[in-house]
């Protein structure tokens, strides 16, 4: 029941997830690791890890309980949760074994997983993305090759502003986010791959400014007036994770209340 990739087992007990990381956990059907899923890529949160000690046998995680179709059925005790999180070197997994759940502050229900196995690195994609619709600034840097095609399509009607010499800003709406960077529907033409953007979005009242990269840009369905879809990669994701992780976080939680997950 593990993730697809290359594997690397992790020593040491600095390699458990921190209180309040944003985990994602695979939900067995029984105490067997080779069973089926009941449900797969659960977004979750770290309330506690309580470390095995001299008086304690035995880690344990306390997450924030999952959601997701089916959930009104109990858990049985010792059933294999596989949890998984982002570090600075890729995707982790731990095999956990359910342990209870109980109510904590604020009425969160937690479940108690116990560790069962050494936590193992897995190449995979390494930042959690969520759908998300936001208003976003874009500014095609002087040095982009996509700068002199942008001012040439000024004033045909779409919402396109020259700052300055140079400088393009165009209105844009996000489709998903992730704290590597983000997919996005932007006005025509289509952006090389390659060019320079500032992206300027609102997070937790405070307007970030982050350089990126376009990494894809490609044409509307229905013609050249279509809005293309871009995806763009952030120069310095390190920079802004903490801000980009509580975003992606937040929507996930929202999207969860209102039984979308």
């Amino acid at each position: 029941m593990s993730l697809p990739g290359t594997r690397e087992v992790l020593r040491g007990s600095d390699v458990l997830p921190a209180i309040n990381a944003l985990v994602r956990i695979s939900v067995g059907t029984s105490t067997n690791p080779e069973g089926p899923w009941r449900a797969t890529d659960v977004p979750s949160r770290i309330e506690d890890v309580q470390e095995m000690s001299a008086v304690q046998a035995q880690t344990e995680l306390y997450v924030a309980a999952p959601w997701y179709p089916g959930n009104v059925e109990p858990i049985r005790p010792d059933t294999i949760c596989l949890v998984f999180w982002t570090t600075d070197r890729g995707l982790v997994e731990l095999p956990t074994a359910f342990g209870g759940d109980t109510a904590v502050r604020d009425g969160v229900l937690v479940w108690r997983l116990r560790v069962i196995g050494p936590a193992v690195r897995v190449e995979r994609r390494k930042f959690f993305r969520v759908m998300l619709a936001m208003p976003l600034a874009l500014q095609m840097l002087p040095n982009s090759p996509s700068a002199g095609a942008r001012a040439a399509t000024a004033g045909q009607g779409q919402r396109t502003t020259i700052a300055a010499a140079g400088d393009i800003l165009v209105e844009a709406t996000s489709i998903d986010v992730s704290e590597s960077g983000l997919r996005c529907l932007a006005p025509p033409p289509v952006l090389p791959v390659g060019s320079d953007v500032m992206v300027g979005l609102d997070i937790e009242q405070s307007r970030l400014r982050l350089r990126a990269e376009v990494i894809r840009s490609d044409p509307g369905p229905n013609g050249p007036r279509d809005p293309c879809e871009t995806v763009l990669n952030f120069c310095d994701a390190a920079a802004y994770s903490d801000a980009m992780r509580r975003l992606v976080y937040a929507e996930q939680l929202r999207q969860r209340r209102a039984g979308l997950h």
